[in-house]
């Protein structure tokens, strides 16, 4: 009887750390917005849109939580499935709001897809726009 009450403490007091060790940690990085505009100023988008013209330099802006000090990220600009260009990783400091952003010349008409990637250049954010 006994070794029944102790095996049943035991799973009591253990099946909450084992949940939590399943659960896994919470990523280091989450997309809040993004946004995709023509600039920035004072560290927020300025002509935002989903189309802009060939040529333009598109800007894509993030408001990121950063739960990691060490945490980077990585935008990367596609046109039909293919990459075109990918940022170098942009270092991010832990902030419930850390705003970044970075800028490619669009010189292609199409649909282009912008993927932010973790520090294991997983995508962890998707969106597309328009140049025409």
């Amino acid at each position: 009887m006994k070794k029944c009450v102790s095996i049943l403490c035991a799973v009591v007091f253990l099946l909450p750390i084992w949940s939590i060790a399943a659960a896994g940690e919470p990523a280091p990085v989450d997309v809040l917005e993004l946004k995709t505009a023509t600039g920035v100023e004072n560290r927020n988008p300025v002509g935002e849109s989903d189309t802009f013209e060939v040529g333009t330099n598109v800007f894509v802006w993030l408001k990121l939580r950063v739960r990691k000090a060490d945490a980077t990220v990585k935008v990367r600009y596609s046109m039909n499935n293919v990459p075109a260009w990918t940022s170098g990783p942009i270092n991010l400091g832990m902030s419930t709001g850390w705003k970044t952003w970075v800028r490619r010349g669009c010189h292609t008409a199409g649909t282009w897809t912008v993927n932010v990637l973790d520090a294991q250049d997983k995508s962890i954010y998707e969106a597309q726009f328009t140049v025409q």
